[in-house]
C-alpha cells in the first residue's frame, strides 16, 4: 500500500513538474520572440525620437508596443500610412 502511495505521489510530483515546464518554455519562447520583434521599432522610435511626434508611444505596454510595430513594419515594407 505504501509503495502505490508512494508511486502516486510521485506521479502527481512528476506531472506538475512537467506542466511547470511545459509553462516555462513557452513562456521564455514568446517573450524572447516578442523581444526580437519589437527591437527595430524600439529602436527606431528611440532613434528618431518618434516618442515626442507620436505621444501614445511614449508609456505603453508590451503588447500595444508589438501592435504598434506591426504597424510601423507594414509602414515600412508596403509603404501605407502611419498611425498609430
Amino acid at each position: 500500500m505504501a509503495s502505490v502511495l508512494f508511486f502516486l505521489v510521485s506521479l502527481v510530483i512528476g506531472v506538475c513538474f512537467a506542466v511547470f515546464l511545459i509553462f516555462a518554455v513557452v513562456f521564455i519562447l514568446l517573450f524572447s520572440l516578442l523581444f526580437f520583434y519589437t527591437l527595430p521599432f524600439t529602436c527606431w522610435v528611440g532613434w528618431t525620437e518618434a516618442d515626442k511626434k507620436y505621444p501614445i508611444l511614449y508609456k505603453c505596454k508590451l503588447f500595444q508596443h508589438a501592435k504598434y510595430a506591426t504597424k510601423f513594419y507594414r509602414h515600412l515594407f508596403f509603404h501605407k500610412a502611419l498611425d498609430f
